[in-house]
């Protein structure tokens, strides 16, 4: 008796997933977390350069980047940011792949029941500490450069817990403007700068998604670009 064979769109992310959940060796080297994640990085790489929204999701799937915040229990950051999701899910596992792989599936299920198309959170109080326990000090006197970029990225906070969108967003942009500038970047703390980087992604993203700020705002400083070039 033949198999029946599901003919699933290629593009779509979770479909794609699915399939391979089934009969992982059709697109893997092997029954393997790692083998997994290095097809989802490959996948997002071409799917951000051909791909539309609509191409890579159904209506009602969750942003597949929101996965691995809510996997690691981490803030809001990219998913090229922080530990890929392989290594978490096997020191769960015991290093074992295979095992790894069937978690992971697991956990996708209860995220996707949890998460289907719901609003995305920031907590800016994790960013309020991080940046008290990063910021050099130095970096509070007027008469130096630094002391520029720390104005901003704190009007970003102040104006995100007045509910100013508009405004933090004008302040974030002063902050990409600043960073792009080389002799401004190359001044910086490094775990200063690091944190700032994955502020200012997370922070966008947040705006982005929840519709907060008009999508023409984002277009016409062409946000999504800048924020990929500092990825």
């Amino acid at each position: 008796m033949s198999e029946e064979i599901k003919i699933i769109n290629g593009y779509k992310i979770y479909e794609n997933l699915e399939h391979i959940r089934i009969r992982p060796l059709i697109a893997l080297t092997s029954k393997s977390i790692t083998a997994l994640e290095n097809y989802l990085w490959g996948y997002w790489v071409y799917a951000n350069k051909n791909y539309s929204g609509e191409q890579i999701y159904n209506d009602g799937d969750p942003d597949f980047n929101e996965f691995k915040w809510w996997l690691s229990g981490q803030p809001n950051i990219p998913l090229s940011s922080g530990p890929r999701f392989h290594e978490l899910l096997l020191e769960k596992c015991g290093n074992d792949e295979e095992k790894a792989f069937d978690l992971f599936f697991e956990k996708l299920d209860e995220f996707k029941q949890l998460n289907t198309k719901r609003k995305i959170e920031f907590d800016i109080n994790y960013w309020i500490k991080v940046f008290n326990k990063t910021v050099p000090k130095r970096y509070f006197r007027r008469n130096i450069p630094e002391y520029y970029l720390v104005t901003y990225v704190n009007h970003s906070i102040f104006l995100f817990q007045g509910r100013d969108f508009d405004g933090v967003f004008i302040f974030l942009k002063r902050c990409l403007d600043y960073l792009e500038n080389a002799e401004n970047k190359n001044r910086l703390n490094s775990d200063y700068l690091k944190k700032v980087d994955l502020y200012l992604q997370s922070m966008f993203y947040y705006l982005e998604n929840n519709s907060l700020v008009v999508k023409e705002k984002f277009e016409k400083y062409d946000i999504v670009k800048r924020i990929k070039t500092k990825s």
